[in-house]
């Protein structure tokens, strides 16, 4: 296919979304250029029109092989609409799974050192999918709500913060020193907000976050319920020694937490600790949960089931589309 036809092509697929014509004009229009179609939807200039529940849900494999190629070529620019497609309940999760496979395969929105591929189809870090829904506002809104607050473990929105603050305050976080922080931020007049305990946590200032635990409960639960928190931890990048001392000191405050919090997909504090950046040294975390009663409930990414997330990869619907249009 030249310059021109491509032109052509992506005029007509463009024309038929723009006019809402019926699925079956679109299907005509795909088997009229069958193997080119992928390419085509790279710049189709309302392709972010094919990603909603109705359209998807009438697709057939091939058809949904072709945007998923074409979604790869978009990268950014399509990554709102595309986590909306995974998180969306209105669509079989088979479809849903074949979405996500792409996403971590393709790195769409970016990801780089944030994706971790799945690693025999169990491991996901939950931490790129946190930063697309951070970025953009989707979902169900106590999973939009719970991945916004876990994303703000990331580092670097704390260290914007951070430059402001006296380099006393600071000393105080690395040494963690309750009274010299304590008295520094009296002097500086600083609240306790997001960013602050989100680098405490970095810093892995157990004492002065175990402090103001006690000291100011309504603050720090008002940034964070308790549930919350221990996620929040399990997604920062603690070691495991340190991880541990933060997930004693809730267990502490509320005896049986550990064993009974899920995320809003149903995975409990246990399941976050096989992810692939967390393996290396969870084993001295697990024993103790487990010990505490936790059962390993890692039933779903994003309310994909993992086994259906296993037999949906791009691979599968690759090698349809190509039995059927590229003989």
């Amino acid at each position: 296919m030249n310059c021109e036809e491509l032109k052509l092509a992506v005029k007509e697929f463009d024309s038929v979304i723009a006019n809402n014509e019926s699925f079956h004009e679109f299907c005509k229009l795909f088997d009229k250029y069958g193997k080119d179609c992928p390419e085509i939807m790279r710049y189709m200039l309302l392709f972010d029109r094919l990603l909603n529940a109705d359209f998807l849900n009438q697709c057939n494999d091939c058809q949904l092989f072709a945007i998923q190629m074409g979604a790869a070529g978009f990268k950014e620019k399509i990554v709102r609409r595309f986590a909306q497609v995974i998180l969306d309940c209105r669509i079989p999760a088979e479809i849903r799974a074949v979405f996500f496979n792409t996403l971590v395969e393709y790195s769409i929105g970016g990801g780089k050192s944030c994706i971790k591929r799945l690693r025999e189809g169990m491991t996901f870090d939950r931490n790129y999918m946190f930063y697309i829904v951070k970025k953009y506002d989707i979902g169900v809104p106590e999973q939009v709500a719970f991945a916004k607050q876990m994303l703000s473990m990331i580092p670097e929105r704390a260290l914007q913060i951070i430059k402001s603050w006296n380099e006393r305050i600071e000393k105080s976080i690395e040494i963690d020193s309750v009274s010299s922080f304590e008295i520094n931020r009296s002097l500086l007049g600083l609240d306790i907000g997001v960013s602050l305990i989100d680098y405490l946590i970095w810093k892995g200032a157990i004492n002065i976050f175990s402090y103001l635990l006690i000291k100011y409960p309504d603050a720090m639960f008002r940034i964070r319920s308790k549930d919350n928190w221990l996620f929040a931890i399990l997604n920062s990048n603690l070691t495991r020694n340190k991880t541990l001392l933060f997930i004693e000191a809730f267990e502490n405050m509320e005896p049986g937490i550990c064993s009974r919090i899920r995320d809003p997909w149903g995975n409990s504090l246990l399941a976050y600790t096989f992810d692939c950046r967390f393996e290396m040294y969870c084993e001295k975390v697990q024993k103790y949960l487990i010990k505490k009663g936790c059962i390993n409930t890692n039933v779903s990414i994003m309310g994909i089931p993992h086994e259906v997330i296993r037999n949906n990869g791009i691979n599968k619907y690759c090698s349809r589309f190509k039995e059927k249009y590229c003989k």
